[in-house]
């Protein structure tokens, strides 16, 4: 039973393939690497299912299976149905215009470069780095003595680190399209550095790890050792407080950990089946269902009663002060939530939506040119990873999701929506940009 919970704790995140089994179905492959972490190991490698009775894991094996097959029908149903047709074309425009794509580029590194000098301001105005904070996990979810600091520039922070987190890709694309220049690798390197002393961990490697996906879309050698790199990447961020603890000698960083094995050091870096068992074990004694109110919940600014991330940590408690609380909320799988919003209804309905809007997504994706300009691929991914992704969790919609969201849209089409055809394109050959100039 338990490796049929973790085969549909994965299905859910890895559903794609069965409509898309293509190296460029780049996220589906980062979730590849993001299910050995938080489900294969946890799920096959440790006792985690021991520390709760029968009934609680028998409860969450039927959530997840259930779950997971109305999903998978959802991305089947939705790839028969041309939900998303009418964005072929606009997306059609990366691939067709060179001169679109140059002014794309350009625009990446002007918003690159003001987001770096936001970011550099937002630290100043705080006057802390969660890394080298003397509580580097309280001030990395800005609680307890950072919280009034952060206020005072959570905005700005908020903005910069989205805009970042959207442009490193793109940045890395750039760079290397265009003959390994200098400007782009700078700009793509002091975003990274500032990612990584926030001490978000998958926020730093993603831009990373997907600019190596779309490299690896070039060859079949190539993508097999991506693969390779992306299973074994994700277990080692797990870790990665703990080195940096051990590096460091800060205590804090390896606290959280428990070394009885490898498995274990993986588990406690990323505790998605322990964090999901633990509050089933909880909820299903009084079903406190939201009726859809942490659909919306994330779009209120602050500590929300109704806030995904706030009310998993007080749904028996509604309205409990977390501001004291060093946590920024529990990471459900999407039947999970399902089910804490409607009950058994949800964890159909809830999953098959989800798969629904994916399915007719990818379907857009699979009929584009991917291969014929890594640039405009580039920038594609950034709106489906964004955009998308919003509207595949549209169960957890979020303020915070905005400013990527529109990052992304403008870098790829600026604020001109309509086509310039009075002056003549740049020469750019092999469709693919090589100056900036």
């Amino acid at each position: 039973m338990h490796f049929l919970t973790v085969a549909a704790l994965a299905a859910q995140v890895l559903g794609t393939y069965l409509i898309w089994p293509n190296r460029w179905n780049i996220p589906a492959h980062l979730n590849l690497g993001f299910c050995v972490t938080a489900y294969f190991v946890p799920g096959l490698g440790t006792d985690v299912w021991d520390l709760f009775d029968d009934r609680t894991n028998l409860i969450y094996s039927q959530i997840n299976i259930l779950g997971a097959c109305a999903l998978l029908g959802g991305l089947l149903v939705g790839a028969r149905v041309g939900l998303f047709d009418g964005s072929r074309p606009i997306l059609m425009r990366l691939y067709d215009s060179g001169r679109m794509r140059l002014a794309a580029v350009e625009r990446t590194q002007w918003v690159a470069l003001v987001a770096i000098i936001g970011m550099i301001a937002a630290y100043r105005i705080m006057g802390f780095v969660p890394m080298f904070a003397e509580d580097p996990f309280s001030a990395k979810q800005f609680k307890n003595e950072y919280f009034e600091p952060y206020y005072r520039a959570a905005y700005l922070f908020r903005s910069s680190f989205s805009i970042l987190v959207v442009v490193i890709p793109l940045l890395l694309t750039i760079w290397w399209v265009q003959g390994r220049r200098l400007k782009p690798f700078v700009l793509s390197g002091v975003s990274v550095v500032l990612i990584a002393v926030s001490l978000a961990r998958q926020s730093f490697a993603l831009g990373i790890i997907t600019f190596m996906g779309i490299m690896a879309t070039r060859s079949a050698r190539g993508f097999r050792w991506f693969m390779v790199f992306n299973a074994l990447i994700f277990p080692l961020g797990s870790a990665a407080y703990l080195l940096l603890g051990l590096l460091t000698g800060v205590e804090r960083f390896t606290s959280i950990y428990s070394v009885d094995s490898i498995a274990d050091v993986v588990s406690s870096g990323a505790p998605d089946i322990f964090d999901q068992l633990t509050f089933l074990s909880g909820f299903q004694d009084i079903n406190n269902f939201t009726y859809g109110r942490t659909f919306f919940g994330g779009l209120v600014p602050g500590n929300f009663l109704w806030n995904p991330s706030v009310w998993s940590l007080t749904y028996d408690n509604l309205g409990a002060d977390i501001s004291d609380l060093v946590s920024g909320g529990l990471r459900f799988s999407t039947a999970l939530w399902g089910y804490c919003s409607f009950g058994w209804i949800g964890v159909v309905l809830v999953p098959f939506f989800s798969g629904f809007l994916n399915g007719s997504m990818i379907r857009v994706l699979k009929r584009l040119p991917l291969s014929s300009s890594l640039i405009a691929s580039a920038f594609v991914l950034a709106i489906y990873m964004t955009l998308g992704h919003q509207l595949i969790e549209y169960y957890l919609l979020s303020i915070h999701e905005i400013p990527s969201i529109a990052c992304a849209l403008f870098l790829a089409y600026g604020l001109r929506t309509r086509r310039r055809t009075n002056r003549t394109p740049p020469q750019l050959p092999a469709q693919e940009l090589t100056s900036t100039r």
